[in-house]
This record gives C-alpha cells, structure tokens and sequence, in this order.
C-alpha cells in the first residue's frame, strides 16, 4: 500500500509513488535505444528482488514481462505487463501495467509484418497439402 494519501496531502512531492493515470516523460530515446524497465516485487514494503524486462538479468532466469504494440487514433503505445512472483508466479503479468509511447512509425513497424514463425504457418500447410495431393495422384 503507498504511503501517500492524495487527500491529506494535494501537492504530492516529486519522489511521491505514482498513481493510476499519472504520466512521466521519460525523454526521447536514441535510434536503437533498448529501454530496459524493472519492477522492484513487494518494493514498497522493502521488497528487493527486482524483475527486469531483460530475462537474462532476473535472479529465476525466467520471462516476467508481456509486452504489446498497440495503436489507437494515432495514439501509439506498447503495453508493458509486469508478473512480481518468484518462478513466474500466476503469468498473470497483471501485476504493473503500463503504457510508453514509443511513435506512430516505431508501432506501425511493429504490427505491419507478422512474425515469421506466422508467416510461415499458411505456406507450411500449402506445402502439406500439394505434397498430399501429389501422394494421392502417385497411387
């Protein structure tokens, strides 16, 4: 639970924690830039384990974060969803979600060309069914 209270306090101080809707602007990030974001689990209560969005730097060795290109009235965001759990917890992910606006281009190049892993799906089972009709024909 934080520790600030909107109500007795109105003019929050600056390492005050944020709030549902608050907004940060964290600056413009270089070509290639990799932003690197962390969650700290239980960190308001002294927690330590801190979770990265780079797998190779959690202390599980294991994924804690989901992320999503989204795209809406030129309202370009990647959804980032963090899981705060030990082992991977209930992959939930719910845990702190969150929002960057990483630029109409950077969202679009993003979700304009699937996955090759999908791309290749609908050839595989062209390929799959030429070869079976082939067999078929040779009986």
């Amino acid at each position: 639970m934080s520790v600030y209270d909107p109500a007795r306090l109105p003019n929050r101080p600056s390492n005050a924690p944020l709030l549902p809707g608050d907004f940060v602007n964290l600056g413009k990030a270089g070509a290639g830039s990799i932003p690197d974001f962390f969650l700290i689990a239980n960190g308001a209560n002294g927690g330590r384990t801190a979770f990265s969005t780079n797998q190779s730097a959690n202390p599980d060795g294991i994924n804690h974060v989901v992320a999503s290109a989204y795209q809406q009235a030129n309202i370009p965001y990647l959804i980032i969803g963090f899981e705060d759990l030990w082992g991977g917890g209930y992959r939930d992910f719910n845990d702190l979600l969150f929002a960057v606006d990483i630029g109409s281009d950077n969202v679009k190049n993003m979700t304009a060309a699937p996955e090759p892993a999908m791309a290749l799906t609908p050839v595989s089972f062209l390929g799959m069914a030429l070869r079976r009709k082939r067999s078929f024909k040779l009986a």
